[in-house]
This record gives structure tokens, C-alpha cells and sequence, in this order.
């Protein structure tokens, strides 16, 4: 049985197939890139942004003093995942580091994208991932996640792609039978309105309405929900707090009261103790150390001014 055919039939997404995409440190770029390709679809503008080259050019016009600092304390700690960083002393050594793809940097030096890079990428494009995460399955939680944007650009309607994410870290991208990758909220296999249902908080779409497919469907879905954009992207704070895990680095939002503040827990107990940072920094240590709040305030202490 293909690896495709298996993936769909261990976790019952009849309606997609997966794409295999190359391991070589830009597969989350690549796949928010895939899904973008079709400008019918993603619109002009999405479609124009999701290049690998400006997505790490958006990635590294975000980065600031303050993420080099904390990036250098968890290098020092020995984090996992921040192996690439050494050598890296100034703002400038960060961004160029982050910029350069693997063509460009070489496998062995290129800079997988983390937390700080998804939320970023999701929040440009107005993305909500969608993953089908093995480790968490191993773990003994269920595998359907979601990864939304912190901050997202009003401009854009939402709209999802689906992952799959190995124990290894890798992205793959899933596909329906039309070879679409981008679906509105309205436009989303059935299935996979089924297995995220409690993370979504979609309206129900009428039956013979689900998943028309095409790009002529799914252009009409993006346009009717240009108007519905403001109501979904108000319903995000609302989401029960769910685990997700990515590259380099995690990110653990967890219990209803962390979900509706819109921050992972644990942002308050570390703002007490650390009003003088800022929040970017007080988010990356508790992603880093894996929600652990003693272990995220050992990191910030070395940066109080």
C-alpha cells in the first residue's frame, strides 16, 4: 500500500492524498508555498507571498534584539532544536541565517522553520494549519491539531491546508482528488471538518453543499468569505487550548482560560515575574522550554536588563 493510501486509511481522510515534500530544512515553507500555488484560489495577493524566499524574508524582517538575545540563551542551554545557531552573534548573522534557503545555506546549515516562524508566516497569510502530528499520537493524544495566527492581517480571509508532521519534525502536504491544498472554511472535506470539529467553531454547511471542489468552487468560496473574515477571526480566541508541537521549538496552550485570553499558559505567572520583558520574549521561552514555566524563567533571567 502507498504511503499516501496508509496515512488516509490510519487516519480516515478519504477525501485527501498526501504530497510527499523533500526534507531538506524548507519543508514547512515549501508547504504553505504548495498550498498558495493557485491564485484562483489563494488570491492574487497570498499567492504572490508565499514564495520560500519571501516567506524567510518575512520571517527575518520580524526578528529583532530582543529574539536574538533569547535565541542565544536557549542556544547556550542547550536546547534542542537551536543547534544552528552557533556562531551566530549579531541581528544581522540571525536574519542572514533565516533568509537562506537550503539551496543557498547547504542541508547541514539550514534553518528549519520553529514556532516563531510559523505564527508569523500564519499570521501574513491568515493561515490556520491544520496537522496530523505522529508525535503527539505516539504520546497517547489525539494527532488532530491545529496552529493558528497570533495576529492576522484583516485584509486576508482565513483559510486552512492540512499537514501531516513526522516524529522527525517533517512536513508533507495533503491534497484533495482536485489537487487542492487551500480550502475556505466552508470548503473543507468533510472529513476533515469532522476529525478538527472542536477546534473550527465553523457554521454547518448545508448537505450537497460540502466540498464542491475545483478552483471554480473554492474562488467562490474565498469571495463569499471575504465578508464572514472579521466573525471567524473573532471566534480563534475562543478555541480550547491544544497542543502543538513544531520545528525546533513547542508551543503548549493549554485549558480553556489560556485559550480564551489568546496566550499560552502561563504568559501571566512569567509577566509577574518579568514585567520589564517584553511579551515576544516571555511567549519564545515558554514555547522553548516546552510550557515549562521554571524552566522558562531560567532562560529570562539572564536577559533582565
Amino acid at each position: 500500500m502507498a504511503r499516501s493510501s496508509r496515512l488516509r486509511a490510519r487516519y480516515k481522510l478519504d477525501e485527501l492524498e498526501i504530497i510527499s515534500l523533500q526534507a531538506n530544512g524548507d519543508c514547512f515553507y515549501l508547504a504553505v508555498q504548495r498550498a498558495c500555488e493557485n491564485p484562483a484560489i489563494a488570491g492574487e495577493r497570498r499567492h504572490s507571498e508565499s514564495t520560500i524566499g519571501r516567506l524567510r524574508e518575512h520571517v527575518a524582517s520580524q526578528l529583532n534584539e530582543e529574539t536574538l538575545g533569547l535565541y542565544q540563551q536557549l542556544h547556550g542551554a542547550g536546547i534542542e532544536g537551536f543547534e544552528w545557531f552557533r556562531g551566530i552573534t549579531t541581528l544581522h548573522d540571525f536574519k542572514d541565517a533565516v533568509r537562506k534557503d537550503s539551496t543557498a545555506a547547504g542541508l547541514s546549515h539550514c534553518v528549519w522553520a520553529d514556532n516563531f516562524a510559523v505564527v508569523k508566516i500564519l499570521d501574513l497569510l491568515n493561515l490556520r494549519m491544520l496537522i496530523v502530528d505522529d508525535t503527539i499520537q505516539a504520546e497517547g493524544g489525539s494527532p488532530f491539531v491545529t496552529a493558528s495566527p497570533e495576529s492576522p492581517d484583516a485584509g486576508l480571509p482565513v483559510m486552512y491546508f492540512v499537514v501531516h508532521r513526522s516524529r522527525r519534525q517533517h512536513y508533507n502536504l495533503f491534497r484533495d482528488r482536485d489537487g487542492v491544498s487551500l480550502f475556505s472554511g466552508s470548503s473543507l472535506p468533510p472529513s476533515v471538518r469532522e476529525k478538527w470539529k472542536g477546534q473550527l467553531n465553523l457554521p454547518s454547511v448545508p448537505e450537497g453543499e460540502q466540498h464542491a471542489g475545483g478552483a471554480g468552487a473554492q474562488q467562490t468560496a474565498v469571495e463569499s468569505s471575504l465578508t464572514s473574515t472579521g466573525a471567524e477571526d473573532g471566534r480563534e480566541g475562543e478555541e480550547e487550548g491544544r497542543e502543538v508541537l513544531a520545528d525546533g521549538g513547542t508551543k503548549r496552550k493549554r485549558g480553556d482560560e489560556a485559550g480564551k485570553a489568546g496566550e499560552p499558559e502561563g504568559m501571566g505567572p512569567l509577566s509577574e515575574m518579568f514585567p520589564q520583558l517584553g511579551q515576544e520574549a516571555l511567549r519564545l521561552a515558554l514555547e522553548s522550554s516546552q510550557g515549562d514555566t521554571d524552566l522558562a524563567a531560567a532562560m529570562l533571567v539572564n536577559q533582565i536588563p
